[in-house]
């Protein structure tokens, strides 16, 4: 072979690996955020489980600024979409259902309007899971949909 076409094919061959090397840098910077899905259980200090039936999860960097929040539903079902990968704190907070007088479903048949939220009852939480700064609960996010139980203990 020649030392022009040797020269040629060098430089090709590096374009190719060049142009491969951009194109791996492209599509690595993809979306990458992630999405969590499960329920929300308190584990009573006298054994079993009881699902947290309404409040709000909420998310929070560690600069203590929110990052996202869920509403926990009725079957204390929630869903967080679009969070960055990392490891982040996360409050559950309740109290604003037994402000409003919902500390129970109501009976059937009843007039009472509940919130979304508030069909499944008020259940207390202890007071360290509602503060950024004491909340023990860490919720630890990768790219993609993950399937997440939070446990709360009393």
């Amino acid at each position: 072979m020649s030392t022009r076409t040797q020269f040629r094919t060098e430089r090709f061959l590096l374009l190719g690996c060049s142009l491969l090397a951009l194109g791996t840098l492209v599509v690595g910077c993809g979306d990458s955020k992630g999405n969590l899905e499960g329920e929300v259980i308190l584990k009573p200090k006298a054994g079993g489980n009881k699902s947290v039936t309404g409040g709000m999860l909420i998310v929070w960097d560690d600069k203590n600024k929110q990052i996202a929040q869920s509403v926990i539903e009725s079957n204390g079902h929630y869903r967080l979409s679009g969070l960055p990968p990392g490891k982040w704190k996360a409050t559950i907070n309740t109290d604003h259902l037994k402000g409003s007088g919902y500390t129970k479903t109501p009976p059937a048949g009843s007039k009472v309007n509940l919130p979304a939220e508030a069909k499944g009852g008020y259940v207390p939480i202890p007071p360290r899971y509602k503060n950024p700064a004491s909340t023990p609960l860490i919720l630890e996010v990768t790219s993609g949909s993950q399937q997440k139980n939070i446990e709360v203990t009393e």
